[in-house]
């Protein structure tokens, strides 16, 4: 989108402020951050973005070096739409060990591998520690790796798990070495899908 239409566009949605700190390069703020989040032209949003990636990094792209790792297949949740789910003795259920995961880490290690990607399914017979040394087990093996663990769901679990609020657990799993967690899962925010659960 070329710079006279994305203004034109931004005008008509609300974003002319949010446009000419961006063109000026300057920082945007936390309320613009919302504004954005709020905008339903998300093509606006979108172009804003990629102005900003272009100039920073030009016709460049990065890319991460993905190693996934499903910690266990068994979950309570019974969604419907999952085939990867299976019950606690059902054929082909499974639970790693700390050390099966270091394995599957060290399988990797001769890879490019930048980020490792850790989730599975909900399983409230793993205690609140399990988690802690998944990570651990991750880090030790591989200590610059960056790891995305444990959708919202699997997080909300965990805090059961660690009888503490989430505000309490994310600085213990951090410790541990989670990094960032993947977006998937975010529904168990809602209300209604919470209460639930």
């Amino acid at each position: 989108m070329n710079t006279s239409i994305l203004q034109d566009r931004c005008a008509q949605v609300g974003l002319s402020e949010i446009h000419d700190k961006v063109m000026a390069g300057e920082r945007l703020s936390t309320d613009d951050g919302l504004t954005l989040y709020k905008t339903p032209d998300i093509h606006a949003v979108g172009a804003l973005a990629n102005f900003v990636r272009e100039r920073m990094h030009g016709d460049d792209t990065f890319f991460n070096v993905n190693q996934h790792i499903n910690y266990t297949n068994v979950c309570n949740k019974l969604c419907r739409f999952c085939s990867f789910q299976r019950l606690p003795g059902q054929e082909g259920a499974y639970v790693m060990r700390p050390e099966e995961v270091a394995t599957k880490i060290r399988e990797q290690l001769d890879e490019p591998v930048t980020e490792v990607h850790v989730v599975g399914g909900v399983y409230p017979r793993l205690p609140y520690s399990y988690y802690i040394d998944i990570l651990q087990a991750i880090k030790k093996e591989r200590p610059g790796i960056h790891i995305k663990s444990f959708t919202m769901v699997e997080l909300m679990q965990i805090a059961r798990l660690a009888k503490k609020p989430l505000a309490e657990v994310l600085p213990d799993l951090q410790a541990a070495g989670l990094g960032s967690c993947p977006g998937g899962g975010a529904e168990v925010f809602a209300k209604r899908v919470h209460d639930e659960g």
